[in-house]
């Protein structure tokens, strides 16, 4: 039996190397029989194959040696999981912390070819840069490393901008297995729809049928959008798988920002301050733009919402893997919205102790909090429709405030029977705590959501436009050039280049004016109006006539200009 075994172990040999998911041994036996041995029923007593291999390899001893032999392949490449799996192991349990390591280092070892060659690749910011096969070989790799699923859709069609971008079902990992499949009718999505809702809890449902468990996924409107293909036997199963598709979702779209991406487009676009504070001193941090990347990480889904040691990890792994010429700047980013508590909202405590304090209600501590909540709850009622509309606006604090005082201004205290018989002083008070509450809750909420949407809004204008072809500061020298007085002594080059910095530098800041004030008033682009009027004002050593001024400012409003740069944004 030992040499039978010793041959069928060097028979499967390519198996112990496999990056097959479906193999389930490293020990292999072979079965002897009556035909090869003489007898050999006589001397066993009903040992079969499956009894003999359970004897060979139980499973606890097949997860560690498997393990092995991946960790093996992994060294050749001067890989590791390490410290990944130390953590794993303390945070699902030794058991499903070695089963959970095998799908991750096949995930990790088929996908390396890609991440190999393409670790220090750039997504392509020229060609639908919001795609979602367009993306940096930095960011599969340190997806892969931090243990996501390696999942893509079946097909996935192209839109000109990122809000066109559509997937069909079913969703797959590199094995061929199923997470995702649509319910019957279902047809190609949205792409970004698709992963709003599937970063969202309450989009799942899972449905008992018999002694198992359903899960499925719905869309905004509650019906069926696609559900897993197999039963849970537990319904903490099915939870753990949920999370574990809201975590590769929500992981799917971090966002590796480059911030040369950032730079001003146009000669004269105002920098991003580095410090808003007047009296700031610089430590090498005079430039926010060169050599440096900042990672938008999902800091609400688990386990980085409560496993600050996971995160931890995550955050040197991608300064680990981060290019050595680059900085890494990691924010983990909330994505909360609004959902109303009657039993953590510290407001409602706030309101309840003016309740108390009003001499003309006389309430207990209980019917402070029930009238707490009836009033907190009416806001609420108005505010979360509207705000859900209104969630990826970029407004300023007062212009969230002005719209907000609008929206609330109809609501008196006469419409509840609990505060009519307050006073107005008390009634004001509560009513500015909760326009303070809700202002904080637009401004603050769907972080991720608004910074995502305002990226790939910049990326898809900025892809239509090829800087290269603007040559502000080439044109607007050309027409001082050209405007020179030939009888007076000619301005030296530098002169020249300092003339043009400065005016297209003036123009610059006043445009920079124009797009706070528009911003502020809660414009959208349609709204903004006409661009400022150029005032070109005369050089040192360079006079300008008043042909050569008209020219100057024609170009930079004009069709060829700052204008049609513009119009691309907008």
């Amino acid at each position: 039996q030992l040499l039978a075994n010793s041959l069928a172990q060097l028979a499967h040999t390519e198996q112990l190397f496999s990056l097959d998911v479906s193999i389930e041994r490293t020990y292999f036996v072979k079965e002897l029989t009556k035909e090869l041995i003489q007898g050999y029923d006589e001397l066993i007593n009903g040992l079969d194959k499956t009894k003999l291999e359970l004897i060979a390899e139980t499973n606890p001893e097949f997860h560690e040696r498997r393990n092995r032999f991946l960790n093996h392949l992994m060294a050749r490449f001067g890989e590791q999981f390490g410290e990944y799996a130390l953590l794993l192991t303390n945070f699902q349990g030794q058991q499903v912390a070695l089963d959970r390591l095998i799908e991750d280092k096949i995930s990790f070892l088929k996908a390396y070819p890609l991440i190999s060659h393409d670790r220090s690749k750039a997504f392509n910011y020229k060609e639908n840069p919001s795609a979602p096969t367009n993306f940096s070989g930095l960011k599969k790799r340190v997806s892969l490393l931090l243990g996501y699923p390696d999942l893509v859709f079946s097909k996935l069609i192209i839109g000109a901008t990122y809000k066109q971008n559509k997937i069909e079902f079913p969703l797959k990992d590199g094995n061929s297995r199923v997470w995702l499949e649509a319910e019957s009718g279902v047809t190609a999505q949205n792409f970004t729809d698709v992963m709003e809702l599937m970063i969202q809890l309450d989009a799942y449902t899972i449905v008992a049928e018999s002694s198992q468990f359903h899960l499925k996924l719905k869309d905004k409107a509650d019906n069926p959008l696609a559900h897993y293909p197999v039963l849970f036997n537990t319904k903490v199963d099915a939870e753990t798988f949920r999370d574990e598709l809201i975590g590769w979702a929500a992981n799917e779209r971090t966002l590796v920002v480059e911030h040369l991406l950032l730079r001003p487009k146009f000669a004269g676009d105002a920098l991003y301050p580095v410090c808003a504070d007047e009296a700031c001193s610089f430590c090498g941090d005079e430039d926010p733009y060169s050599f440096r990347l900042t990672f938008v990480m999902a800091g609400w889904t688990a386990p980085y919402n409560t496993n600050l040691e996971l995160r931890r990890f995550a955050d040197r792994t991608i300064r680990q893997e981060t290019p050595a010429h680059l900085l890494a700047k990691i924010c983990w980013v909330d994505n909360t919205g609004f959902e109303p508590n009657p039993c953590g909202e510290p407001i409602l405590a706030i309101i309840a102790e003016l309740l108390e304090a009003d001499s003309n209600t006389a309430y207990s501590r209980e019917q402070a909090c029930d009238c707490a909540w009836t009033v907190f709850n009416k806001y609420s009622e108005l505010f979360k429709p509207w705000f859900d509309e209104r969630k990826t606006n970029h407004w300023l604090k007062t212009t969230w405030e002005l719209k907000i005082t609008d929206l609330f201004k109809d609501i008196k205290k006469t419409d509840f029977d609990c505060t009519q018989s307050m006073s107005d002083a008390t009634w004001d008070n509560i009513h500015a705590e909760l326009l303070t509450y809700f202002t904080d809750i637009a401004l603050h909420g769907w972080q991720f959501e608004r910074f995502e949407e305002a990226f790939s809004q910049w990326l898809d204008a900025n892809a239509n436009i090829d800087w290269t072809e603007v040559h502000l500061q080439e044109r607007v020298l050309a027409i001082l050039e050209a405007g020179l007085d030939p009888t007076k002594p000619t301005p030296l080059k530098k002169e020249l280049c300092d003339c043009v910095a400065n005016i297209l530098g003036d123009y610059g800041n006043k445009f920079y004016q124009w797009m706070q004030t528009n911003i502020a008033a809660g414009l959208s682009w349609q709204d903004f109006g006409t661009l400022p009027t150029p005032v070109i004002s005369n050089c040192n050593n360079v006079p300008l006539s008043n042909t050569t001024k008209q020219n100057i400012s024609a170009l930079l409003v004009g069709e060829q200009g700052l204008s049609k740069s513009l119009t691309a944004y907008g």
